[in-house]
C-alpha cells in the first residue's frame, strides 16, 4: 500500500505546476471532500481537472506537469531552430 497523500503533498505538487506552466493562477479547490485543480482567468475560474481523490489528483497533477514540461521543451527547441536559421 502506498503513502497517504496529504493536502501538504498537493500544495507541493501545485508549486511544480506553477513552475512548469509559468502561471501562478492555478489553485486547488476543495468541495465534497474532494479536490480539483482550478485556474483563475479573466472571466472567472476554469476547471482544469475533475474532482478526484487526493491520491488521484496528486497523480493527475504529475502527469500535467510532465505534459507542460514536454510542451515547454518543444517550444524552446523550435525557438532555437528559428534563431539558428536567421542570417548572421
Amino acid at each position: 500500500m502506498g503513502k497517504r497523500i496529504t493536502k501538504k503533498d498537493l500544495q507541493t505538487r501545485l508549486m511544480l505546476v506553477h513552475l512548469s506552466t509559468h502561471d501562478t493562477g492555478y489553485y486547488i479547490e476543495w468541495a465534497y471532500g474532494q479536490p480539483r485543480l482550478m485556474l483563475k482567468s479573466d472571466n472567472g475560474h476554469v476547471d482544469v481537472s475533475p474532482r478526484l481523490s487526493t491520491g488521484r489528483l496528486y497523480q493527475w497533477m504529475m502527469a500535467f506537469v510532465m505534459g507542460a514540461t514536454v510542451v515547454n521543451t518543444h517550444n524552446r527547441e523550435v525557438r532555437q531552430q528559428r534563431e539558428d536559421a536567421l542570417p548572421a
